[in-house]
């Protein structure tokens, strides 16, 4: 198959999943979230690869780009993941609370997301390592990681 029809595959699977995630987020009244502690979203500094679930369901890597003013801000650790968002999202970049852990976006009567933990380097060398191993898979580290 062709790049560009790869690439026009992704971004409808994309939209679909967007679409899924959109009503899961919308519908989530009382769904529980497992916040880091503030000591811990407060270590949180750039450079750091955190994991932010979507709709509080599918873990998602990011690399922490800032934090000023009580804002985390993260853009796409995975260089697959940025090709396909580049088109879909021209400029990927989250905003997370960082007393809360919770996704800021203005789009949603309720936060899309949360920092559920900051990914340290045992779980970074086996994300890399299920790169190499599967490079056409998204990798998912275990929760709670016993690597």
């Amino acid at each position: 198959m062709e790049k560009s029809k790869v690439k026009q595959n992704l971004i409808e699977e994309l939209v679909g999943i967007k679409q899924m995630m959109l009503s899961i987020i919308e519908d989530k009244e009382g769904m529980d979230y497992n916040p880091l502690s503030q000591d811990e979203l407060k270590s949180i500094k750039k450079g750091d690869i955190i994991e932010r679930m979507i709709g509080f369901l599918v873990p998602m890597y990011l690399m922490v780009s800032d934090v000023k003013n009580d804002i985390i801000l993260a853009e796409v650790f995975l260089s697959n993941d940025k090709s396909v968002l580049i088109d879909f999202m021209p400029d990927p970049i989250w905003e997370f609370n960082v007393n809360t852990g919770l996704e800021i976006d203005e789009r949603f009567k309720k936060p899309p997301s949360y920092i559920r933990r900051i990914i340290n380097q045992k779980e970074l060398d086996y994300i890399n390592e299920e790169i190499k191993q599967n490079p056409n898979k998204d990798p998912e580290v275990p929760y709670p990681f016993k690597g």
